[in-house]
């Protein structure tokens, strides 16, 4: 039998859902694209769990197919008195797929017999810890639509993550109910499961409709909506763009827009061509349409239309269009009443239409003028985000202990908590609902209304708190926290780890792990590339039972050698730029010029030495050697101006003041310098503020770098100088000096006679 899903009007929506989401991933099961299916319990001491009862749960033949569901084979599950609320049909994936920030939405068809709530598990592990279980619960997500008994309907569930956590298994739970309820058990079918990017359900979606197909392509190549923009107002400008392949109609609900109440805000469009206008509606009645009434030439009071740039010759601020060529319409208000929410915003590109749903006008259908549809959801926001927790065996608390009921926090701010469990009792993570409508359906005509993430005990700090980031503070905010009794988690332990250079602490990491894990990653977070250093020291095999602090060293790799100090410097010659130029001491002037090409090998002079004091996690220090000790290269840290084409780092006197920089991160360049690769000098803290050639002067180049910001060393000298002091390399790697006894870089070599030395030989050579 072939397959029939959905009928005609859910068939659009589930074209466009497809075509937006190429990659997205489907388990059917009229092939073997799943592993297997059995049954799963979230309750540990379920007689499911302990091998007591077996369940039921086989793929059949499709003995109730309809016009929504005529699929050959369909997934059934006995749902059994026996287990818990989260009792389910597990079905193991073939191919995985990752948490990320991002929500994906899990859709599965699903015919069941009574009412109740369905709720789905993801299990899975950390990528970066490849000895843990996949059997590690990741999410639990209850549907975000109602499931009408006894036909076919489309659950979504909505699941995010940090990332770096893939998913093994889903768990579908038909009836997350209390089992006490149950009579007796039942059977539940489930087909047809997807994760994509639509929240749309793929069985009768007809809000917000458009008077065309949804997955109507253009039909001229000369025209169409790549994206918009909405700035203005406190939360900036804001982007969204449409990928490739580009259809007549996209929606695009990843990264909602943010406004508040009363703010005046601007949309432009990203179109190619031209000859074309712009309308902007906001459903601010959440009833799945958008109005389109006006007053004269402008928008009607309560209407949904807020913006267009034309139409029968006005603008919506009621100004006459003389020139039709123009697409961006005149900044408008949000309502100062309409209340915190999750809205649908509709950005539409047509000739002189305000219809919402697109131009039928036989001689300027949208279709044939090159127009474009872009839905998008916009949080609608106050100054603050209200957070909440309701648990029992123990509390969320705030880092600083206070409660959090209706706690005011700043929108869109990290917010650090603190878990606070009851005597025998400790957590297994906590679950997060963020947005509005929290005890509500997250799902309002197809806008999704508040998401769940869970965070898992093992990205807790030591003193068991926890970071919540500040993009999921953007509404409303409950915390459940997972308490479980003592001894039923994982042996958790501390790992800390010290990062040494010299004898010196620069830096302390904490993580934890549980018992048996591998030996986590440093986590020491480096501006510099991480070519130019190591982190020597991370022990092998797995933690054990207690916790430990280990010392890890910092090892350098960088194009230069680090100098302990001034006295006992390796002295470098440093150009920039492919010609190259040499820099030099300003000598009081206000900036140094990069007019040198060449300069004195064999008497080298000191304005021209250069060291490098510091290491590659705090950044380095650059001392100049005529300049001398108490002097470093250093700018203001404002680069605005020219895009730092009129800032000049100069030698300045140590403690420089607060508003410059005292240290400078290497990063690794693309661009050769006379075959040498080179390296980039930003300022710490300040990645765009990389040194540059700017006009014969050594400044900024903010928008970029290149060539013209690569680096070079060459070294010049050692910390010895006389022969009779040079040092042997007792690994046979030969090293050249001149008759001065200035050693030379094997890349700086012109024809003439050096000494040269070699494990414990030392001859005169020449090179030509």
């Amino acid at each position: 039998m072939a397959r029939n899903i959905i009928g005609l009007s859910a068939l659009m929506v589930a074209s466009m859902a497809f075509a937006q989401d190429g990659d997205a991933l489907k388990i059917g099961f009229e092939t073997d694209d799943y592993r297997s299916v059995s049954v799963y319990d979230t309750w540990e001491a379920s007689p499911f769990r302990t091998g007591v009862l077996s369940g039921n749960a086989a793929v059949i033949d499709n003995n109730i197919a309809s016009e929504y569901n005529g699929t050959d084979n369909i997934l059934a599950v006995q749902r059994s008195r026996f287990g818990s609320n989260t009792f389910g049909v597990r079905i193991d994936l073939k191919e995985t797929f990752e948490l990320t920030p991002t929500p994906k939405y899990v859709h599965v068809l699903i015919n069941k017999p009574v009412e109740g709530r369905v709720m789905l598990v993801g299990l899975g592990k950390r990528k970066d810890r490849p000895q843990q279980s996949s059997d590690v619960e990741q999410f639990w997500s209850m549907s975000v639509n109602t499931i009408t008994p006894g036909e076919w309907n489309d659950a979504v569930f909505s699941v995010t993550g940090n990332g770096g956590i893939d998913i093994y298994s889903l768990v579908v739970v038909p009836h997350c109910e209390s089992p006490h309820s149950l009579e007796e058990d039942f059977i539940a079918y489930v087909d047809e499961i997807e994760v994509n990017g639509s929240s749309v359900p793929r069985v009768g979606a007809d809000d917000y409709l458009i008077n065309f197909d949804w997955d109507q392509a253009y039909t001229r190549d000369d025209r169409c909506l790549n994206g918009i923009t909405l700035s203005g107002g406190t939360d900036g400008s804001q982007s969204i763009a449409i990928p490739a392949p580009r259809k007549m109609y996209s929606k695009i609900f990843s990264t909602p827009l943010m406004a508040r109440p009363g703010e005046t805000v601007t949309a432009s469009f990203d179109i190619k061509g031209e000859w074309t206008h712009g309308y902007v509606y906001l459903d601010r009645g959440n009833d799945g349409a958008f109005s389109y009434d006006l007053d004269g030439n402008v928008p009607a009071a309560n209407s949904d239309l807020f913006a267009f740039s034309c139409y029968e010759s006005y603008n919506s601020s009621g100004s006459y269009v003389s020139n039709k060529n123009v697409v961006n319409p005149p900044s408008f208000t949000i309502p100062a009443d309409l209340r915190p929410g999750i809205y649908r915003m509709r950005f539409k590109t047509d000739w002189n239409c305000v219809d919402p749903a697109g131009n039928l006008d036989p001689g300027n259908v949208m279709l044939a003028n090159g127009g474009g549809f872009l839905d998008v959801l916009v949080n609608i926001h106050g100054d603050y985000a209200y957070v909440s927790q309701a648990n029992r065996n123990g509390e969320v608390l705030s880092a600083d202990g206070q409660k959090l009921e209706n706690f005011r926090v700043p929108f869109g701010q990290d917010f650090k908590i603190k878990m606070n469990p009851e005597n025998g009792f400790t957590y297994s993570g906590i679950r997060v609902r963020h947005g509005y409508n929290l005890a509500g359906d997250s799902l309002v005509h197809g806008n999704p209304q508040y998401q769940d993430v869970i965070f898992t005990f093992d990205e807790f700090d030591a003193d068991d708190t926890f970071t919540i980031p500040g993009r999921y503070i953007d509404g409303d905010v409950n915390i459940e926290g997972m308490f479980v009794e003592s001894g039923t988690l994982p042996a958790s332990v501390t790992v800390t780890y010290n990062l040494i250079h010299e004898g010196d602490v620069l830096a302390t990491k904490s993580h934890r792990v549980n018992e048996g894990e591998p030996y986590p990653a440093h986590g020491f977070e480096f501006e510099c590339s991480s070519e130019y250093f190591t982190v020597s020291g991370i022990p092998e095999g797995v933690v054990g039972a207690e916790d430990e602090t280990i010392d890890v060293q910092l090892v350098h790799t960088a194009p230069f050698d680090v100098s302990r100090d001034i006295n006992h410097a390796k002295w470098y010659y440093v150009t920039i730029t492919s010609e190259p130029k040499y820099l030099h001491d300003n000598a009081g002037s206000g900036y140094i010029t990069l007019t040198r090409s060449t300069t004195s090998m064999e008497y080298p002079d000191p304005q021209d030495l250069w060291c490098f004091i510091g290491n590659a996690f705090s950044g380095f220090k650059l001392y100049n050697k005529q300049a001398g000790i108490g002097k470093i290269l250093s700018s203001n840290v404002d680069t605005s101006s020219n895009t730092g084409g009129n800032t000049y780092p100069v030698m300045t006197s140590e403690p420089v003041p607060s508003t410059h920089n005292t240290y400078w991160i290497p990063v690794a360049s693309s661009y050769t310098i006379d075959g040498r690769k080179g390296f980039f000098l930003h300022q710490q803290g300040f990645p765009s503020n990389c040194m540059n050639s700017r006009d014969g002067r050594l400044a900024y180049w903010t928008g970029g770098v290149d060539a013209g910001s690569t680096f070079v060393c060459t070294l010049a000298l050692d910390e010895t100088s006389g022969i009779d002091d040079i040092y042997n390399d007792p690994d046979g790697t030969p090293i050249y000096y001149n008759l001065q006894g200035i050693r030379i870089s094997s890349d700086s070599l012109v024809p003439g006679i050096y000494i040269r030395h070699q494990g414990n030989k030392k001859d005169k050579v020449y090179m030509d």
